[in-house]
């Protein structure tokens, strides 16, 4: 898991099709079947709350896996 800076995601990780973004709530998620380079994306952006908000939330599955 890589720490970004963010005002609501931690840490974002990814192996295999499988990103996993820790959100400072202290909940985490597995988002399935995102491609490397939007993963990618996402980690370096400017903002990576926006660029989340616009490449993974409500385009790939996903569900709460721990805190």
């Amino acid at each position: 898991m890589f720490a970004v800076n963010s005002s609501n995601i931690s840490h974002l990780g990814y192996a295999n099709g499988i990103m996993k973004a820790r959100f400072r709530t202290g909940k985490e998620y597995e988002y399935y079947d995102v491609p490397a380079d939007v993963f990618k994306a996402v980690l370096i952006a400017d903002s990576v709350g926006k660029a989340f908000s616009e490449l993974i939330k409500g385009i790939y599955k996903y569900k709460e896996v721990g805190q």
